[in-house]
């Protein structure tokens, strides 16, 4: 089972985090660990070198290139991504392999616990819940964490996507892709931590900002109905505050 998986961890400008990152990993497995460096300014590809088995180097900017080279470049049966920041519980790991082939999936998504102690972005936590409700409405399914970066998926799966997204957009699409194509997916808890020493690359609002009108087109394109709906819903909201606002002042 160790040939069928290989484990990818993109990164950019991780020079603090990416040792331990691999470190962690080590521990609980022998799979082959490669780092997708983004084109980092500072140590990541060098400290990679030395921790890794492989590095390679994505130029085009933004973890949607990095994730659509590794889809394209992976050669094996299963993989593993999962950030490069040192936030992501990886002990579970071995167990979700089994997990993939004894049930047959196509995905699993590790559904973040957040460490209440590491928690210093409360408005990332919150911005995911309304992500998540949106993603429900606008597409359907059942996800409880449409932007966990904890992945492991059937790569035959997934070589078809032709990947849009070029920034944090990038599991919102992949998601979709698995609704789109009725593929099995199951989340599975695991413990996330915010960066302790290290600055998160994502910015709320403006990544935010992108994912939401990613939903959006999307949604339009594939679920024009369910698109529909959610403009009616909150169409009534805004004329219902406006009359309430009216009858008040």
């Amino acid at each position: 089972m160790q040939n069928d998986f290989q484990i990818y961890l993109p990164a950019k400008n991780e020079e603090i985090d990416i040792k331990q990152t691999i470190n962690d990993i080590k521990k609980i497995t022998n799979d082959r660990i490669i780092v997708v460096d983004n084109d980092s300014s500072d140590d990541t590809h060098k400290i990679a070198t030395k921790y890794a088995d492989k590095v390679i180097v994505e130029r085009s900017p933004g973890k949607g290139n990095v994730v659509k080279r590794i889809i394209n470049d992976a050669n094996c049966k299963f993989l593993f991504f999962t950030d490069g920041d040192n936030t992501y519980d990886v002990s579970k790991y071995e167990q979700h392999k089994k997990l993939m082939i004894e049930n047959n999936l196509d995905m699993i998504v590790g559904k973040r616990i957040y460490e209440k102690k590491y928690i210093k972005k409360w408005e990332r936590k919150f911005a995911n819940k309304i992500f998540n409700f949106i993603f429900k409405i606008l597409i359907g399914g059942s996800y409880h964490d449409i932007c966990s970066g904890y992945r492991i998926i059937k790569l035959d799966k997934f070589k078809k996507m032709k990947i849009q997204s070029r920034k944090f957009e990038i599991e919102t699409e992949i998601n979709i892709f698995s609704i789109l194509n009725n593929l099995k997916v199951k989340e599975y808890e695991i413990n996330y931590r915010e960066r302790i020493n290290s600055k998160s690359k994502l910015k709320t609002i403006e990544d935010s900002s992108k994912i939401l009108f990613f939903l959006f087109f999307k949604s339009l394109i594939h679920f024009p109905l369910r698109f529909l709906l959610f403009l009616c819903m909150n169409l009534l909201l805004i004329l219902l505050i406006y009359n309430l606002l009216l009858s008040i002042f």
